[in-house]
C-alpha cells in the first residue's frame, strides 16, 4: 500500500491554505447555466372547479412556482426573479456562482464554475473566491467520512488506502481486524499488535514423545504419543479453541505384538479431511513396521478400527491427507539401498489402491508431507543421502499420480550438518516450504517459496533470529494468505522456546514473535496449523515431570 500525504482542505478567509492541487479557471469547463433561480413563474393552466392559484413568488436563489389553475380562470404567472435597472444591483461578487445579470427587469443568475475536475471517481473540485479570480481546488473525495481523502485521487493529495472503512486511513490507530488500519503496508503483528493468549496445558503424560493437532470446524483434536503398558501408544482428545476437553481420551494404535516396538517420535501425522479426521501412523505391533491409517469422526469417537496400508520403515514417516476422491497416505520404506515414498488412496468405491511410488537409488527419503495450493495437491519429502540432505516436491495430477520429483535448493552437502524439521504448505500465492538444519549448537531455518510449477519465487533465505538450534515445528496461511513458519529453538538441555515468523514475497522474516514460554524444556516434536479462522500450535513441555501438552490458539489475524 502507499503512503500519501495530507488531503484535509483548510480555508483561512478566501485563501487557500489546503494541501491539494490548486488549478485555475482554465482547467475546467464552465457550468451550462439554468436560468432557473430568479426566473418568473409559468402562468397556471385552467382547472376544473376549484378557485384560481397564487402568483408564483420571487426570491433570489428560489425557484418560483407557477400558480395552480382555477375554475375557468388561469392562475397568474410568478412575477420572477429581484427587480433590477442594472448589473450592479444583481451581481452578489462572488465569482464562484458567476456573475448575476439584469435581464429583463428582473435578476438573472450567473453560471457556476465547474469544478468537477479529470478525476470525479476518487476526486472533487471545490470552487474558491481569491483576490485573483476564482480558483477550483481537486480535493481527495471522503467516502467514509473519516475526514481522510481517498488515496487514489490522483491529481490531488489524499492518505486514506481504503475510502470505505473509515477505521483507515494514514496515522489511524492499528487495531486487530485484519487490515492495515495506518496504510503503513503491514500486518497486525507487523504493527506491532501482539499474538493473543497465552498457552493452555490440556494433558499430563509420563513418556514424552510428540504431538500433533488438527481444526475441525468446532474443535480441535490433538493426538499425542505416550506410555501405555511400558511401550508407547497414541491417544487423541478433542477440545474447543479455549483448551476445554469436548471428548474423552482414547487410544488410536494397538498394543505391540510380542513386546516390540510401536513407533518412533514423529511417525505420525493427523489432518481433518472436511468430514472427519484421519490418523496415521507407522508401528510394528504386527511384527513388522507397517503403515495404518484410522478415522475419527468429529467427535473424537473412533470409525471401525485402524487399516494397514502397506509395508514400511520405522523412523521414516507418514503424511494423511483427504483428497476429492477419498482419503489418502504417504509413507516410507526401503527396497536394499533405495528409499521409496509410497503412495495408498482410499478411492470410496474400490478400497485402498496404490498409486506410483517415488524412489531415489542410494537416498532414504523421509518426512513426507501433503499440501495444497489452488485445487493442486502435493507431496513434498526429504531425501536424505551420506552425507547430505535435499528437499523435493511433486505435483499429484487428476488421478493423485505423483510426478517427477522437483529439487529446490536446499541442499545439504556437510557431514556435519544435519537436517533437523521440514515443511511444505500452501498459500494464496503458491507454496512455502521451509528446512531446519544443524551444525553442532547452531543451525539455520530456511525458506523458498515457489509457484504453482515449483518455480523458485524466492529463497532460500535464512530466517532463523537468536541462539540453539532450529527445530522446524510446521506452518499456516493466516487471514489474506499471510504465510506463517513456526520453529522451536534448542538449547543445551532442551531448553527453548517456539517462534512464529510471517513471511514476505522475498522470503524474508518481517515479524517474528514468541509463542512459549521462554527457556522451559521442550520436545522438539510439535505442529502448527491454520485453516484461515483459527491457528493452533501444539507442543510438549518437560519442565515439570510430568510432560504437559500444551496449547495456544489464535483468531483469523492471529492476535484476536
Amino acid at each position: 500500500m502507499r503512503r500519501v500525504g495530507c488531503g484535509v482542505v483548510c480555508l483561512a478567509g478566501l485563501s487557500v491554505v489546503a494541501c491539494g492541487q490548486l488549478i485555475g479557471l482554465d482547467d475546467f469547463k464552465p457550468a451550462v447555466g439554468t436560468g432557473g433561480a430568479d426566473a418568473g413563474g409559468a402562468a397556471g393552466s385552467a382547472g376544473a372547479s376549484a378557485a384560481g392559484g397564487a402568483s408564483g413568488s420571487a426570491g433570489i436563489g428560489g425557484t418560483s412556482t407557477a400558480g395552480v389553475g382555477g375554475t375557468d380562470v388561469a392562475g397568474a404567472g410568478g412575477s420572477g426573479g429581484k427587480p433590477c435597472t442594472k448589473n450592479s444591483e444583481c451581481d452578489d461578487g462572488k465569482a464562484c456562482n458567476g456573475t448575476e445579470t439584469c435581464d429583463g427587469n428582473f435578476c438573472k443568475a450567473g453560471s457556476a464554475v465547474d469544478c468537477s475536475g479529470i478525476d470525479s471517481t476518487y476526486c472533487a473540485g471545490t470552487c474558491f473566491e481569491t483576490s485573483s479570480g476564482p480558483k477550483c481546488q481537486l480535493t481527495a473525495k471522503d467516502a467514509d467520512g473519516d475526514q481522510h481523502g481517498d488515496s487514489r485521487c490522483q491529481e490531488a493529495t489524499g492518505d486514506d488506502c481504503d475510502d470505505g472503512n473509515d477505521k483507515v486511513y494514514t496515522g489511524a490507530p492499528e487495531i486487530c481486524d485484519g487490515v492495515d488500519n495506518d496504510c503503513d503496508g503491514k500486518t497486525d503483528l507487523g504493527d506491532g499488535l501482539e499474538p493473543v493468549g497465552m498457552p493452555i496445558e490440556l494433558e499430563s503424560i509420563q513418556s514424552p514423545g510428540a504431538v500433533y493437532v488438527a481444526i475441525t470446524p468446532t474443535r480441535l483434536a490433538v493426538m499425542w504419543s505416550d506410555k501405555a503398558n511400558a511401550l508407547q501408544a497414541l491417544f487423541l482428545r478433542t477440545y474447543s479453541f479455549a483448551g476445554v476437553p469436548l471428548s474423552n481420551v482414547v487410544r488410536i494404535s494397538e498394543p505391540p505384538a510380542g513386546g516390540g516396538q510401536t513407533f518412533e517420535e514423529g511417525s505420525f501425522d493427523l489432518v481433518w479431511t472436511g468430514s472427519q479426521l484421519l490418523a496415521g501412523w507407522v508401528d510394528s505391533h504386527l511384527g513388522t513396521p507397517q503403515a495404518f491409517i484410522q478415522v475419527v469422526d468429529d467427535s473424537g469417537a473412533l470409525v471401525g478400527s485402524n487399516q494397514p496400508v502397506g509395508d514400511s520403515n520405522l523412523g521414516g514417516g507418514i503424511a494423511v491427507t483427504a483428497t476429492g476422491l477419498g482419503n489418502g497416505a504417504a509413507f516410507t520404506s526401503t527396497s536394499g539401498a533405495d528409499g521409496i515414498l509410497n503412495l495408498v488412496l482410499d478411492s470410496n468405491t474400490d478400497g485402498l489402491t496404490p498409486r506410483n511410488p517415488i524412489s531415489i537409488t542410494g537416498s532414504r527419503l523421509v518426512v513426507p508431507a501433503f499440501s495444497l495450493h489452488g485445487g493442486q495437491r502435493y507431496l513434498g519429502f526429504l531425501e536424505r543421502r551420506d552425507p547430505g540432505y535435499d528437499y523435493h516436491i511433486s505435483l499429484m495430477d487428476g488421478s493423485l499420480q505423483p510426478g517427477s520429483p522437483i529439487k529446490l535448493p536446499f541442499t545439504i552437502t556437510s557431514a556435519t550438518k544435519s537436517a533437523t524439521g521440514v515443511g511444505l504448505f500452501g498459500d494464496s500465492a503458491g507454496l512455502t516450504a521451509a528446512v531446519s538444519a544443524a551444525d553442532g549448537s547452531a543451525g539455520e531455518e530456511n525458506v523458498v517459496r515457489t509457484d504453482g510449477s515449483g518455480n523458485v519465487n524466492c529463497g532460500p533465505k535464512n530466517i532463523f533470529q537468536g541462539t540453539g538450534v532450529p527445530i522446524h515445528v510446521g506452518g499456516f496461511a493466516a487471514r489474506n494468505g499471510e504465510p506463517y513458519v513456526v520453529y522451536g529453538v534448542l538449547a543445551a538441555g532442551s531448553l527453548g522456546e517456539f517462534y512464529l515468523a510471517q513471511i514476505d514475497s522475498a522470503c524474508d522474516a518481517i515479524v517474528t514473535k514468541q509463542v512459549s514460554v521462554p527457556q522451559h524444556v521442550i520436545s522438539p516434536y510439535g505442529e502448527a496449523v491454520g485453516n484461515g479462522e483459527h491457528a493452533a500450535i501444539v507442543w510438549l513441555d518437560a519442565t515439570s515431570p510430568p510432560a504437559k501438552v500444551m496449547l495456544r490458539t489464535f483468531g483469523p489475524n492471529l492476535s484476536d
